[in-house]
């Protein structure tokens, strides 16, 4: 008998092993809100003046949003600037302690973002959306400059991802010349659970949009 449930016990050990691998990336994952974003970098004819960022919650969290806080959006989407002090106090403005989600470096330091400005929000088609400017003043010189913003949540409570291979735009003069692209952040990466390790190699690097830009000679 004690043969017999050894055996069990090796094949039902098996079983889960190759369960683990079988099991879709998803179910790892940490993150529990999803967020997908847009940004607009704009500069006048100075230089950077600082960047837009658009977020767009998932339906079940942005329904929730709306329960939680008994929003009613007006008609065209946008939440009234009445209900709007108490949902960004209620759902935004904590975000101040993890820098609004958003790692600046700035050639090669750490510029904390503090603040932001134009906070405004609208429920379209099923998602919350939130839409506000992070002030970062950068003079442009004949020399070039980098940029790198990283959009995540060191909790990762929250994952936080492009909204499409458009989402990252420039507004600027032409006195100035700038690109953008994105690459793997090394400072950051995604701390999932063990069983992610079975599917892909770690680690798991964030991505950071890198923007570079100088005054035109």
């Amino acid at each position: 008998m004690s043969r017999i449930s050894a055996r069990a016990r090796r094949i039902a050990g098996l079983l889960v092993l190759l369960g683990l691998f079988l099991v879709p990336v998803s179910v790892f994952a940490h993150p529990v809100i999803l967020i997908t974003f847009r940004m607009e970098f704009k500069f006048n004819s100075r230089g950077l003046e600082g960047f837009w960022e658009t977020w767009q919650f998932d339906a079940p969290h942005s329904a929730q949003i709306l329960q939680m806080f008994s929003l009613r959006p007006e008609p065209n989407g946008e939440i009234s600037p009445s209900q709007l002090p108490t949902l960004k106090r209620g759902f935004f403005d904590d975000l101040k302690d993890y820098n609004y989600f958003t790692s600046i470096v700035v050639d090669g330091k750490e510029r904390p973002a503090k603040t932001v400005s134009n906070f405004s929000a609208s429920y379209v088609e099923g998602h919350m959306i939130y839409h506000f400017f992070v002030p970062l003043e950068l003079p442009a010189t004949g020399d070039q400059q980098e940029l790198d913003v990283t959009i995540w949540d060191p909790t990762y409570y929250t994952d936080l991802a492009p909204q499409g291979s458009d989402a990252l735009t420039i507004e600027k003069p032409d006195s100035i010349e700038a690109s953008i692209f994105a690459a793997n952040d090394h400072r950051h990466f995604y701390n999932l659970a063990p069983g992610m390790v079975l599917v892909k190699a770690p680690p798991f690097y964030l991505k950071m949009q890198v923007l570079r830009f100088q005054a035109r000679r």
